[in-house]
């Protein structure tokens, strides 16, 4: 996805690789990315171990429908 930075309005990639998690206590996590021209911090989601459990469960269900899909099912 390319995105433009708010603060140094330069244009980049965003990538899944550039989405970082820190863990901020009292089990809540911030998912966030970094421009990598200035280094502003862009956060995207804050989520707690509920959140991070059906966002879980989601995944395995779309590698679970891509699975029948390749297998033909």
């Amino acid at each position: 996805m390319i995105v433009i930075c708010e603060s140094c309005r330069k244009q980049f990639e965003m990538t899944q690789e550039m989405l970082k998690e820190k863990y901020l206590g009292a089990m809540y996590t911030e998912s966030y990315y970094i421009c990598p021209c200035c280094g502003k911090k862009y956060i995207v989601a804050i989520m707690n171990s509920k959140c991070r459990k059906l966002r879980k469960e989601l995944m395995i269900d779309e590698y679970k429908k891509e699975l029948d899909r390749i297998n033909g099912k």
